[in-house]
């Protein structure tokens, strides 16, 4: 298999002019990178999913006998999109390649971004203490149910109950919070996503939760995968053959399961 680094520097010298936010020059370098024989993906060190996002990036590298380097990017926790782009640009254009856990959902795509195929799907499960439960609609009337609010779920689901399911929607910022709730009696259950499994597993081991598929709203899986600057294509579909192969061999889903985040 070719190694990625023959390529750095044609691809990036043969690079044109490249549409990109409102950015002032002064606050990014832009020189041409010469990574040897290493990839450096960014990495969201407060997402759930992040030691996930290490491994498959490891083993994506390797796969192209690459050493993979991280770069921690901080999270803008507030602000506008405006600026969560303007950040992920100039982290594009001096502090990594590649960055891991982007929703391929992202519409619309700025023309100056690109993204790879999906390693990893993104569904949910339902967490609750009673057993047999694979729906909200399987609880009793008024039952409470919580979802991350403004997520994919939690508009599904927000939609599902305007046909007048008895059922009592609480949306909540996080996944911990859903479940410590259902943990101190203030929620039967809750739409989580799988990243909350190692959650699940560790931290609310002893207490008595329990988890399933959910069959009921039926909510689509949301796609992950790598943002690349749109001039760096020619990395993109390397690395997207990567995934494919990581993919076909069980790679993937073994790292999935091994880590705690395979859905029972």
């Amino acid at each position: 298999m070719p190694r990625l680094p023959i390529f750095f520097g044609v691809i990036l010298i043969a690079s044109s002019a490249l549409a990109q936010p409102m950015v002032q020059r002064d606050f990014y370098e832009g020189a041409i990178r010469d990574r040897g024989n290493r990839i450096i993906f960014c990495i969201w060190p407060d997402s759930p999913m992040v030691d996930l996002d290490r491994a498959i990036a490891s083993e994506i590298a390797g796969l192209h006998l690459l050493e993979a380097e991280f770069f921690e990017a901080d999270q803008v926790s507030s602000g506008t999109q405006e600026l969560f782009e303007q950040q992920l640009f100039i982290h594009l254009m001096d502090d990594c390649d590649a960055v891991m856990g982007t929703s391929l959902d992202w519409r619309p795509l700025p023309e100056w971004l690109t993204v790879t195929r999906s390693y990893f799907e993104l569904g949910y499960v339902l967490a609750t203490q009673e057993e047999g439960v694979t729906s909200p609609f399987d609880l009793p009337a008024g039952a409470r149910v919580g979802s991350i609010m403004l997520s994919q779920a939690d508009m599904t689901f927000a939609r599902t109950l305007g046909g007048g399911a008895d059922i009592i929607r609480i949306p909540y910022d996080t996944a911990e919070n859903i479940l410590a709730a259902i943990v101190g009696g203030q929620l039967e259950a809750g739409i989580v996503p799988i990243h909350a499994l190692p959650l699940i597993s560790g931290q609310f081991a002893d207490e008595g939760i329990v988890v399933s598929r959910l069959t009921s709203p039926e909510i689509a899986a949301e796609p992950i995968g790598m943002a690349l600057l749109s001039r760096d294509a020619y990395l993109r579909d390397l690395l997207g053959d990567a995934i494919a192969a990581l993919q076909a061999d069980g790679t993937m889903s073994a790292l999935a399961v091994q880590m705690g985040y395979g859905i029972p």
